[in-house]
Parts: structure tokens; C-alpha cells; sequence
């Protein structure tokens, strides 16, 4: 830590004062290169530090893009894993449709083939009496 002699001598003023005065007030120094000396030590640390900054950005921007690969990986292999899923899920849906289906299909049939039985059977019923009519009628008219 500077002393307070040191400080007041660093703002002195730059001419030296005339006449009786200029034996008591030592020679003017060069102030640029007392401060150049003095932040000397500063500005390395400043070097050094700006020196860390880059290394620690390097590091980290090779852990980010290591990190990134890593997370595209890992979204390129759920993709394909979801992929497979989606077509097992799909499989599977037509397959269970197709159950559906079959049962529909399958009650339509009987449905229809209990429609076609009670037509028959009322056309059986009929089909006497009709041939009879006809048959009336054809006689009727032939006469």
C-alpha cells in the first residue's frame, strides 16, 4: 500500500517552481514511466487473466459442442426407438380393427342370412297362393 507521502507526490505538479522553492522540491519525474511501472503488474494480471478467459471459453465450448453431440445422439435414438414403436402401435391397431371388423362382418352375415331364411319362408307361405292366383287368372282370361 502506498504511503500518503506517495500519493501526494504523485499529484504533484509537473513544472518545478521557480526560484527559492527549487531546493526544496526534487526534480520532476518522468510520470509515464512511473506508471507504466506501477500498472506493469496490473496489465499482467490482466494478460493473465484474459489468457484463463480464453482457455475456460475453449474448455467450455468444447464441453458445450460435446454436450450437444450428446443430446443429438440421444434424440436421434429416441426417434428410432419411436419409430419402431409407432409401427408395432400401428400393427397392432390394424390388427385389433381388424377383429373389429370381422365381428361386424360377421353379425351382418348372420343378420343377413336370418333375413334371407324369413323371406323364404314367407315366400314358401305365398307361393301357393299366388301360382293359384295366376293360374285363376290365366284361365280366366283364356276363356
Amino acid at each position: 500500500m502506498p504511503t500518503l507521502r506517495d500519493l501526494l507526490y504523485r499529484f504533484r505538479r509537473g513544472l518545478v517552481p521557480p526560484g527559492p522553492a527549487l531546493t526544496r522540491v526534487p526534480p520532476p519525474v518522468d510520470r509515464h514511466v512511473l506508471a507504466e511501472a506501477e500498472l506493469a503488474a496490473t496489465f499482467e494480471v490482466i494478460d493473465h487473466s484474459t489468457a484463463e478467459l480464453e482457455r475456460q471459453t475453449e474448455i467450455a465450448t468444447r464441453n458445450a459442442d460435446e454436450v450437444a453431440a450428446a443430446a443429438r445422439a440421444e434424440a436421434d435414438d429416441l426417434l428410432r426407438r419411436t419409430d419402431r414403436q409407432l409401427g408395432q402401435i400401428r400393427a397392432e391397431a390394424v390388427t385389433a380393427r381388424r377383429a373389429e371388423l370381422a365381428g361386424e362382418r360377421a353379425a351382418i352375415e348372420a343378420s343377413a342370412t336370418d333375413e334371407c331364411a324369413r323371406i323364404e319362408e314367407q315366400a314358401a307361405h305365398r307361393l301357393p297362393a299366388l301360382v293359384d292366383r295366376v293360374v285363376d287368372m290365366v284361365v280366366a282370361g283364356g276363356r
